[in-house]
């Protein structure tokens, strides 16, 4: 340094101790700069419990519930939540790695990993799917009804396929388009008639929101009204309701909240407008009643289900999630949307047993002792 210096000229000395100078500065500079980054560079667990495109809830939310409602969903921390109800999230998890929904249909396990297939080629792929239609012959009654719905989604998706792009931004194109559709097929085609929800799409009053704020004695209060995107009804049981939680394109976090909260609101309300009419059936048959709620936000639809937790409190719970696909290429997430619409259909199968259970036992055909009805365990709870 000594040298260099010894042979600079004295506009060359100046020169260089201001090219010094902004050296040290751009250091200290660097230095703060990369204090900065260091203070908020995050490590990959610190979103462990944050999953992309799925329902969430506010902090302020997660409080006002917590004394009327467990939740155990991908973005709630499941430390809120009983050890019962995470053993639940945490096995629904599992069962979904290994399409555990689907092995009750093996027909339809197997076709739809040979329809998988890299050789699988994409202009006779309709063909591949109704050539199944000759093995279908000799299935189960529900499998051969399962087929039909599955080869008929199987074939619009097709359809959709050869499209280059469609309106990502628009808030109802993707739900229109993709979403609907599977439900409606799969409603029609999997159930026979006397047991199929009938959907009603695109705004829908929720009859068991606005009954839920009725207060006795006064009766003609005014209510607040709710609409949904989609909502399955049985014989006036709102079973599945449906919210569509902004465009394909980018995710509203204000939005996703909002409809997370609405649907707990929703399902609740159905359930609890449901119970009111078996309340000398037992508690025991009504924790076994549920009502399910599907968010799609963005790309993936989340299925949840409502049920009793007991006189105080409600559980809801996430079964399975699944990422919708728009590109041929992208087709086996549809493994993931057989998996839930499979859980959906034998979850549905089971929600018609309670339901016959609990008119039975309202109807005293089948007797329970006053101390397990319905109707004492719930004089001193604020759940109905």
């Amino acid at each position: 340094m000594l040298v260099l210096l010894a042979s600079l000229t004295f506009v060359d000395i100046d020169l260089y101790e201001v090219l010094l100078k902004e050296a040290s500065q751009s250091q200290s500079t660097n230095k703060d700069a990369t204090e900065a980054n260091a203070a908020v560079l995050m490590g990959p667990a610190r979103l462990i419990n944050h999953s992309p495109n799925h329902p969430k809830l506010s902090a302020m939310d997660i409080e006002n519930i917590q004394n009327s409602c467990f939740v155990a969903i991908s973005n709630i921390p499941l430390s809120l939540s009983p050890p019962s109800l995470r053993e639940t999230l945490n096995r629904n998890q599992l069962d979904q790695g290994c399409l555990k929904g689907l092995e009750d249909f093996p027909n339809i396990l197997r076709m739809l990993c040979e329809l998988m297939d890299d050789d699988v080629e994409f202009i006779t792929f309709p063909q591949a799917v109704w050539t199944f239609q000759t093995q279908a012959i000799t299935w189960s009654r529900l499998e051969k009804r399962v087929f039909s719905a599955i080869a008929i989604i199987l074939t619009d998706f097709w359809v959709l396929f050869q499209r280059r792009d469609f309106n990502r931004t628009h808030e109802r194109t993707f739900w229109a388009e993709y979403v609907t559709p599977v439900f409606k097929h799969f409603c029609i085609n999997a159930n026979s008639r006397e047991k199929r929800l009938i959907f009603s799409w695109c705004e829908s009053m929720m009859m068991s929101h606005k009954k839920s704020q009725v207060i006795p004695g006064v009766w003609n209060n005014t209510t607040e009204k709710l609409f949904s995107d989609g909502v399955g009804r049985k014989d006036g049981f709102e079973v599945i309701i449906m919210e569509s939680s902004g465009p394909y394109s980018t995710e509203n976090i204000d939005h996703s909240v909002e409809d997370t909260s609405k649907l707990i609101t929703l399902t609740t309300d159905s359930l609890r407008n449901e119970i009111l009419q078996y309340q000398d059936a037992s508690i025991e048959t009504a924790k076994l009643l549920s009502a399910f709620g599907i968010q799609c936000i963005c790309d993936k639809i989340t299925l949840i289900k409502t049920s009793l937790f007991g006189p105080t409190r409600w559980q809801v719970v996430e079964l399975r999630s699944a990422i919708i696909p728009v590109t041929w290429d992208s087709r086996m997430n549809l493994m993931s949307v057989f998996e839930l619409l499979a859980v959906l259909q034998n979850e549905y199968d089971l929600q018609k047993d309670v339901l016959k259970k609990l008119r039975k036992k309202n109807n005293f055909l089948d007797p329970v002792p006053y101390k397990d009805k319905i109707r004492n365990n719930f004089e001193n709870a604020n759940v109905l």
